[in-house]
């Protein structure tokens, strides 16, 4: 598991995105995984002051537009039975040996925490992509997230 510092959450956002999570950006975390047919798998939880200022960082157009870019991708409409609300989808592809790797990356807001999961691989579909993201939903919300705040 590693911490997920403010500078780091901070790194590749808009300045409009940014300046929010100095003022309101509490804190998270990311763990990763790697196995066969998965390169990576990258699950994180970002905690706000508000569901307000999640909000805005998470659906601030030009953030989700470097996010987009950095993995080679594309926004498209998050499938239906995402968690939460606010969900983004971004589909692209990373070089590994040479060779463009598929990668999906989905993020979804519950009340003031966001959360993400990021495949590469040749296993990174949206369909599974989707299957992990419901299985941490429910998991975290069994931990007694607040997500209404």
């Amino acid at each position: 598991m590693h911490i997920i510092s403010l500078a780091q959450e901070t790194s590749n956002d808009s300045p409009r995105a940014a300046a929010i999570e100095h003022a309101t950006y509490l804190g998270g975390y990311q763990a990763g995984y790697s196995g066969p047919g998965i390169r990576l798998l990258l699950t994180a939880a970002l905690a706000y002051r508000s569901a307000v200022a999640v909000h805005r960082v998470d659906t601030d157009p030009a953030t989700l537009r470097i996010a987009a870019a950095q993995v080679n991708g594309h926004l498209l409409a998050a499938p239906d039975g995402a968690p939460g609300t606010d969900p983004v989808l971004i589909r692209g592809s990373l070089p590994y040996n040479g060779r463009p790797l598929p990668l999906v990356y989905l993020v979804w807001r519950e009340g003031r925490f966001a959360y993400a999961i990021l495949i590469e691989g040749r296993r990174a579909t949206i369909r599974t992509a989707l299957r992990l993201a419901v299985e941490q939903d429910a998991q975290d919300r069994g931990a007694g997230s607040e997500s209404t705040t």
